[in-house]
């Protein structure tokens, strides 16, 4: 996962930056990236399976709401801002 927040910060963020600063969005964004992050290394630990699970759920639910955030705002933005060959190179 930290190889997506890498890509999406560094190819579609930061040329969108503007525009997601009017939004108010960028800092959520970033912050969702750690979030998980920090919640799915924080399972690798050794502990109880029931915690680790409660991690990991936490962690699905982050990226969910991501996701749909993502899909709602980020693509409306992109849409018009790049050529279709970069959003192809983006996936």
């Amino acid at each position: 996962m930290c190889d997506h927040a890498e890509v999406e910060e560094s190819m579609l963020f930061r040329p969108l930056d503007d525009q997601l600063m009017r939004k108010g969005q960028v800092a959520r964004f970033k912050s969702n990236h750690k979030e998980y992050s920090e919640q799915l290394q924080k399972a690798q630990a050794e502990m109880p399976t029931a915690e680790s699970r409660h991690l990991l759920l936490l962690a699905v639910r982050t990226l969910r709401d991501h996701f749909r955030c993502e899909k709602d705002l980020i693509t409306a933005l992109a849409e018009p801002a790049f050529t279709p060959e970069y959003l192809c190179q983006l996936g």
